[in-house]
């Protein structure tokens, strides 16, 4: 009885068989084949996160060179304004930072509409005058800032170049 049970373990059937020879088969063909392979350096910049992000756009001040603004729009593309040329930054709709202080003191302006109301927004650093607001309130729509006040080449400010 018991060599009859070792006879039926050691039996190996036909399809057992043309299965361990076709896999040894597809074995020698994938070794024989050249594998295309890629070598990926992946760094931040090859992000997804970084593709849906902007590139955002330093301002500074244009007499000390302090950095007053940090926007994602290019100040040139904003409208002006027509009474004074200030450029109109709606900061409300733009991603930005702002790194001036707004003076408390509001300054009257003989405009030929009438008179307008404005307070100073100011370099933190110099404290000279960059631009303004019309009111204090936080549901003001839009700073305007001088056309000359804020350049994007820090080297360019007035401190520089006395150098």
């Amino acid at each position: 009885m018991e060599e009859s049970k070792i006879n039926e373990k050691n039996e190996v059937s036909l399809l057992e068989i043309k299965r361990k020879v076709q896999t040894e088969q597809e074995a020698l063909k994938d070794d024989n084949k050249q594998r295309k392979f890629r070598i990926l350096n992946y760094t931040s910049k090859d992000s997804i996160v970084n593709k849906i992000e902007k590139d955002f756009l330093v301002y500074f001040c244009f007499v000390c060179g302090y950095n007053c603004l940090i926007s994602e729009i290019d100040m040139n593309h904003l409208p002006k304004r027509k009474t004074d040329g200030s450029i109109i930054f709606p900061f409300k709709k733009i991603t930005h930072k702002k790194f001036h202080k707004t003076q408390n003191e509001k300054i009257k302006i003989k405009r030929k509409e009438g008179v307008e109301t404005q307070y100073r927004i100011l370099c933190k650093e110099c404290t000279v005058p960059i631009g303004y607001v019309t009111n204090l309130q936080e549901d003001n729509a839009h700073i305007y800032y001088y056309d000359y006040s804020l350049l994007k080449d820090q080297t360019k400010c007035k401190l520089f170049s006395c150098f």
